[in-house]
């Protein structure tokens, strides 16, 4: 966990005006600190720290402290967007407006001419995209005055994938975690959904948020699981969303991001604000839940070589038959449920013959009446930096994979001793309630 103080503060100042940072962004964090806030400082560093949101086992699955002086580009896109004309003012994101200093990433706000204004966005699309875990930033965001500072998610495929509406955030919604646009102690979370067209459906709530602008950083976060969702502020859950109508179950990239608004949606009036200011971000860190609840829905799993569904052969209802991988057409024999049983294991049942999946005494696997013995629980391991996970029986500690890494269809899963090849990592993916 990166610690920070006014000594370590010092050294870095010198060294990042080395290295060509802005004189001006670093000068906002000095005077933070003359103006007797170094508490509020070493407080919101040292004390406000990842708190677990709920039982069971965390792993960090994708991070970055933003050190150094250059982006990551193998997780990050630094994007250029021209928003157009709204509300009188022009506004766009401008990759140039992103910048390290060392300890932070930072967003520049700036007037580049009359009535037009940029900021920076960079985001994870393409590159790291997750549905379901524990997302966390630690963040010093601008005090509105028509701006303001973003943490937020968006599925691919956009809100409205092919165009059509089905009345849910199922098949994805823009996830704001937080969008500080308030001049009090509070800032927005939203839903989008179904497409941006007038009267979309959406969920917008402000939130208490003590010392967002009196504390030089604080920490926002989101716990996303199929069956709620929770936006945290410094550890405490802040609003909690459990309709089913408004949980999004694809995976969703991640946005940092800054900008400008006329009208009255970010209090204050961007003609009358004094720029350039800044944005930092601290740290952005992703954890997955190895026990996470998966609920009462409906997934299939895919295989990570061969791109192919777990499956029960030839729909058969009778214990014993094979469990083998088929192409993803999302019948009824290619979806389960996945039913946590309290103590970090899980057992899989197919929706079509309402039986489980377990291992037989030749080591393969197969349907089964379910008995509750160690050869129908599984583990589910998260593989970290993916959104992949690996199967591991209680019976043999092995892990279910595909025989000779076949991409056939009707190839059977055995329990074999490679967790590190491809054919054992598997995506579960939510289908349907």
């Amino acid at each position: 966990m990166k610690t920070q103080n006014v000594f370590l503060f010092t050294i870095f100042l010198s060294f990042l005006l080395l290295c060509g940072c802005s004189e001006e962004a670093l000068n906002k964090q000095e005077s933070f600190l003359n103006d007797g806030n170094q508490d509020l400082l070493e407080e919101s560093t040292d004390v406000v720290k990842f708190k677990v949101p709920s039982a069971g086992t965390w792993e960090l699955i994708f991070s970055d402290e933003f050190e150094g002086t250059e982006m990551d580009l193998s997780k990050w896109r630094n994007v250029y967007s021209d928003k157009g004309w709204s509300d009188g003012i022009h506004t766009f994101f401008n990759p140039e407006n992103i910048s390290l200093n060392g300890t932070s990433l930072v967003n520049k706000y700036t007037r580049d001419a009359t009535n037009t204004y940029s900021a920076g966005r960079i985001d994870s699309k393409g590159l790291f995209e997750i549905a379901y875990g524990y997302l966390e930033c630690r963040m010093h965001v601008v005090y509105p005055n028509g701006y303001q500072t973003a943490f937020w998610m968006m599925p691919p495929n956009g809100t409205k994938p092919d165009g059509v509406m089905d009345g849910t955030a199922n098949d994805g919604a823009e996830i704001d975690i937080v969008e500080a646009r308030k001049q009090s102690e509070s800032y927005a979370t939203n839903l989008h959904w179904d497409g941006y067209d007038s009267g979309h459906p959406s969920s917008h709530l402000d939130v208490s948020a003590t010392g967002i602008h009196s504390n030089w950083m604080n920490v926002y976060g989101l716990e996303w699981t199929p069956v709620y969702m929770k936006f945290y502020y410094n550890g405490t859950v802040k609003r909690t969303i459990t309709n089913p109508v408004q949980i999004s179950h694809v995976k969703e990239y991640i946005i940092l991001s800054g900008s400008a608004f006329g009208g009255n949606w970010v209090d204050g009036d961007i003609s009358t604000a004094t720029l350039p200011d800044w944005a930092y971000y601290d740290y952005v860190r992703v954890y997955k839940n190895k026990e996470m609840d998966y609920g009462t829905g409906y997934f299939k799993l895919i295989n990570k070589l061969s791109g192919k569904s777990l499956a029960v052969e030839n729909w058969l209802t009778s214990d014993g038959a094979k469990i083998v991988q088929l192409p993803d057409n999302g019948y009824t024999n290619q979806i389960f449920q996945i039913i946590h049983l309290n103590d970090g294991k899980y057992k899989l049942i197919a929706k079509h013959s309402g039986k489980c999946v377990g291992v037989n005494a030749q080591g393969y696997l197969s349907q089964q009446t379910y008995s509750g013995t160690d050869g129908q629980k599984w583990e589910i391991e998260p593989i970290p930096n993916t959104n992949r996970v690996r199967l591991k029986c209680l019976s043999d500690s092995k892990y279910a994979e595909v025989e000779s890494g076949s991409v056939d269809d009707n190839a059977r899963i055995l329990n074999g001793n490679n967790p590190t090849w491809s054919r054992t990592h598997w995506e579960i993916i939510w289908v349907q309630n």
